[in-house]
């Protein structure tokens, strides 16, 4: 059995990871998006705060939103 300093070690570890790939996955659809000369991104994954927080830091604009049927969607936009 692990102890609970050791679960929450592993839980951030693993919130980190996923983080990093939904950043990542973001970063890849911007470039798309700007090489067609798009300028934001309409994503609908469940982004945490923490990836918001680090967009924004990034210099994005950030806005997400609950829709009719209670699906987050998130508008990723840059300029």
């Amino acid at each position: 059995m692990i102890t609970a300093k050791e679960a929450r070690e592993k839980t951030l570890d693993i919130n980190i990871n996923k983080n990093n790939k939904i950043l990542m996955d973001i970063q890849n659809e911007i470039k798309e998006l700007i090489s067609r000369g798009k300028y934001e991104l309409l994503s609908f994954a469940n982004i945490s705060i923490d990836v918001e927080e680090t967009l924004t830091q990034l210099g994005y604009e950030v806005n997400t939103s609950i829709d009719l049927i209670g699906e987050q969607q998130t508008i990723i936009t840059w300029y």
